[in-house]
């Protein structure tokens, strides 16, 4: 967990500094929110206008919890205590809207777990990539949720590895019958680019 503080100083400029980095024992909201409590102790933080969080059910419970520790010393009486984090609404917003529209990106999300969900698959799409001659060092990552331009990285790093995903295909008696539930594997287009 990473608590970042925001403020404004006596400058009336906009200053911020990461108070804690630490590893959670779990996500449940009451640990997170004993946590955050600690660290305010820690730093000697009394009041605290807004607390700003993803989505996350937990989080509900840790800013529950924090108004009740931190009743007396809140600005506002804790009214505008919990901020969701409007970026983490929108992002979530849009990655629905392409599921929606375009069954490829499921289909290709689809081709990059199945390539990296085991040792012996991942060997084979090398095996495969190194066949097709395919020079390019890195490898393709998987998109989440809470990162705006994960799905678009997502596609771009696939799209030197095509012909290796066909070969992968060929090659693999569990490929498609994986797919099975995004509708099959993806429709690769010769010199296919991403935008087109």
């Amino acid at each position: 967990m990473s608590l970042i503080v925001h403020w404004i100083n006596s400058r009336w400029e906009l200053e911020r500094k990461v108070l804690n980095f630490c590893f959670v024992p779990d996500h449940a909201g009451d640990t997170l929110g004993r946590m955050v409590e600690e660290c305010l102790l820690e730093w000697d933080i009394g009041q605290v206008f807004t607390l700003t969080v993803d989505n996350a059910t937990s989080n509900n419970t840790v800013v529950e919890y924090l108004k009740t520790v931190i009743k007396h010393s809140a600005v506002s009486n804790n009214e505008f205590l919990h901020v969701r984090c409007c970026a983490h609404i929108v992002n979530l917003a849009v990655k629905k809207g392409w599921e929606g529209s375009n069954p490829s990106i499921a289909q290709i999300r689809a081709v990059v777990l199945f390539a990296k969900s085991s040792p012996g698959r991942l060997m084979l799409f090398r095996k495969c990539v190194k066949k097709e001659k395919i020079v390019d060092k890195s490898l393709f990552s998987l998109d989440v949720d809470t990162r705006w331009n994960s799905t678009y990285l997502m596609l771009e790093d696939t799209v030197p590895f095509e012909k290796a995903f066909k070969r992968l295909g060929n090659e693999c008696k569990y490929y498609t019958p994986y797919f099975s539930k995004v509708g099959g594997p993806p429709p690769w287009k010769t010199g296919w680019k991403l935008g087109n």
